[in-house]
């Protein structure tokens, strides 16, 4: 975990800059092709150190593709129309962690782990291909590079004319503060989460089925959060889904009785459905708080800050779970 987080650290800024100065669309096809390479050698690789090192390539790859991929969706949509567009692209992801895991485990289980990355593969040709495809507008700077030379004399001034921008504007700074708290909930879910089914539970071999659907039903709920978050922000307001995400884990509060686990089931649908609330206002008010010409180096910091943070809790949550015991340290 800790390796592939490293390349997002390292190459955000970089990639931010990138997105901003080179065609986005090429970043997405170029990125989605070197990836698909990476993954056919994975199955060929036959120690760990090699599949560490391709993954954090593939890591590289992710962290460079990243920006300019949420950058995108500004540029081509804008007021309740991005909203929608921001809710679909929430919903098909949590649809694919639903469907993405079954399936690469029901071909594991048939085929062993091979097939799997190759599979991976092929989506990453289709994406390519989906990448060649798009259409975006030109994006508005001030100076265009004109070779790696450019890029060069130009790139540390564009850099810290991004981190400049998040200094000076107060909703993009709360955002990144609020997202990095959020990392907390997300190590809860991922790392306590599993303590809790196995030992708090004690379910035995049922276990790791019972955390498969936990996390399913989880993203059910934020498929479900982010259909509703455009009629919520219509009828209420954008800072209403904000706060209704921002609320989200006080439902782990009955978690320190340890309820039956139906109720568990209800607590992590519910909080699914604030989670999708929280992403679809955090990133709106990014999108509408930044210019097109400077988004990629505002996203970047973003992506930065919270892996950074994401690494610390990770290893914290992990280290608190087993001390004060997962109903707890929820």
């Amino acid at each position: 975990f800790v390796l592939q987080q490293i390349p997002r650290v390292l190459l955000s800024p970089v990639a931010g800059v990138v997105a901003d100065r080179i065609d986005r669309r090429t970043i997405l096809l170029w990125s989605a092709l070197f990836r698909a390479g990476i993954a056919a050698l994975i199955p060929l690789m036959g120690g760990i150190w090699q599949i560490a090192a391709l993954a954090m390539l593939l890591s590289a790859a992710s962290a460079i593709a990243r920006p300019a991929e949420m950058a995108a969706l500004p540029a081509i949509l804008s007021g309740s129309a991005f909203i929608q567009g921001l809710s679909l692209i929430q919903v098909t992801n949590n649809t694919m962690r639903i469907v993405g895991p079954a399936a690469g485990a029901a071909m594991i289980g048939l085929t062993g782990p091979g097939p799997a990355f190759w599979l991976q593969t092929i989506c990453l040709c289709a994406a390519a291909v989906a990448a060649r495809r798009l259409i975006l507008p030109a994006i508005a700077q001030a100076t265009v590079w004109t070779g790696w030379k450019s890029g060069l004399e130009h790139g540390w001034s564009d850099i810290a004319e991004g981190i400049k921008l998040v200094a000076r504007t107060p909703l993009v700074r709360g955002i990144i503060l609020a997202d990095s708290f959020w990392s907390f909930v997300s190590a809860a879910m991922v790392v306590t989460a599993v303590v809790f089914t196995e030992k708090t539970l004690d379910l035995g071999d049922r276990a790791a089925t019972v955390y498969g659907a936990i996390t399913a039903i989880f993203s059910l709920g934020a498929v479900t959060g982010a259909l509703l978050a455009s009629r919520v922000e219509q009828r209420f307001s954008r800072g209403t889904l904000l706060a209704i995400g921002f609320c989200g884990p006080l439902l782990w509060i009955p978690m320190v009785l340890t309820p039956p686990l139906p109720v568990v089931f209800v607590i992590w649908f519910v909080f699914g459905i604030a989670d999708a609330l929280a992403v679809v206002a955090m990133q709106s008010y990014l999108a509408e708080a930044v210019s097109d010409a400077y988004r990629g180096r505002v996203y970047a910091p973003w992506i930065a800050s919270v892996t950074t943070v994401s690494m610390a809790t990770f290893a914290l949550v992990g280290w608190v779970t087993p001390i004060f015991r997962p109903s707890l340290t929820f």
